[in-house]
Formats: structure tokens, sequence, C-alpha cells
């Protein structure tokens, strides 16, 4: 077993944003298949609002997404990282990584200065 004890808050705040914005990236597609074909169709009057704007805050989106985020990926890891020194963080089992070796002391490469040299 090992220990997750503190999170990289940059490096989540990082992932948490690419994944967000691929994710809103697949959803803009979507939304762009079903409205793009309805342009011209009247569907605009019932609606309301021009389905141009809707163009400009579907390629605008993602990048929203991504900000809100990467903050949201931040605030997550600051209050794991808080929690974490509470609970000592969260316990995982990862088969097949090797495992380090536990530390062992390493010998000084000179004798320390109080000690007087070995006599012939």
């Amino acid at each position: 077993m090992v220990r997750l004890r503190r999170l990289g808050v940059i490096s989540v705040a990082n992932v948490s944003a690419a994944v967000t914005f691929v994710i809103s990236l697949l959803f803009v597609v979507f939304i762009a298949l079903v409205l793009l074909p309805a342009r011209g169709t009247g569907l605009e009057e019932q609606l309301g609002f021009s389905l141009r704007g809707g163009v400009v805050v579907l390629l605008i989106l993602p990048f929203i997404y991504a900000a809100v985020g990467w903050v949201m990926g931040a605030v997550g890891a600051l209050v794991y990282n808080l929690v974490a020194g509470f609970t000592g963080g969260i316990q995982m089992d990862l088969d097949g990584l090797p495992v380090a070796p536990a530390a062992t002391p390493v010998p000084p490469a000179y004798p320390p200065a109080d000690v007087p040299p070995p006599q012939p």
C-alpha cells in the first residue's frame, strides 16, 4: 500500500482544465450539430435569439469551462491537501509497479573530524 498525502496544486489544476476543455468540446460539437441545421427554419424567431450569437458562445464556451475547471482543480487540490493532513491521505494499492527499497543510511565518504585517523 502507498498513501497519497499531497497533490501538486498547479498540476491538478492543469489536468482539470484540460479535461473540462475536452469534455466541453464534445458538448459544443453535439450542440452545434443540433442547432446549426436549424438556421433559416424559423427556429430563431421561436427561440427569440439569433443562432449566430449562439455560434460565438459555442466557440468561447470551452475556454470558459477550462478556466473554471482550472480554478476548481486548484481549489480541490488545496482542500485535499488540507484534509489529507488530518486524515493521512488516500491509501492505494498499486499492482505492477516496482516498490522502492527502504531507505538505508549511507556512510559518509570521509570520516568525521572528531574521529582520529587509523594507526598503522
